[in-house]
């Protein structure tokens, strides 16, 4: 499990089981017969698991309403480590450049210093954009 994923289980159950523990504390209205000490403890175990359940879930909602609104390039580089590249965006960037290394690493150079904060995935991205984007214009 990826350590947003397991922070995200953690803190879903955290909250079920927050949750859980205030509904216990909070006064039940009395019934008729008041059920054994057993049925008590039952009743009460399934209240924390049925909260830990809807905690998780909301936590798994969660989740993914947060991925479904990051940029394209953030989720595909969120499966790579900060300092790879994808090798398929380095060849299509080559391919448009007629596999012409010094002019490709001459742009991506001028992005990088444009742009210090971006990652790698997203520099290249950049720089295919602006190929496309000037050789359309002509």
């Amino acid at each position: 499990m990826s350590k947003s994923k397991s922070k995200l289980f953690q803190l879903s159950l955290a909250l079920g089981a927050t949750f859980g523990i205030l509904s216990t504390a909070m006064p039940r209205p009395a019934m008729a017969a008041e059920p054994n000490a057993a049925g008590d403890s039952t009743h009460a175990a399934q209240t924390i698991a049925g909260l830990a359940i809807v905690g998780a879930g909301a936590g798994v909602i969660a989740y993914s309403a947060k991925r479904a609104y990051l940029p394209q390039s953030a989720k595909q580089s969120s499966g790579q480590s900060s300092g790879q590249v994808n090798s398929r965006l380095q060849k299509k960037l080559l391919r448009q450049l007629h596999n012409d290394r010094n002019a490709a690493h001459r742009l991506l150079t001028h992005v990088q210093q444009t742009h210090p904060d971006r990652s790698p995935n997203w520099v290249i991205e950049k720089v295919i954009y602006d190929l496309e984007r000037d050789r359309n214009r002509h």
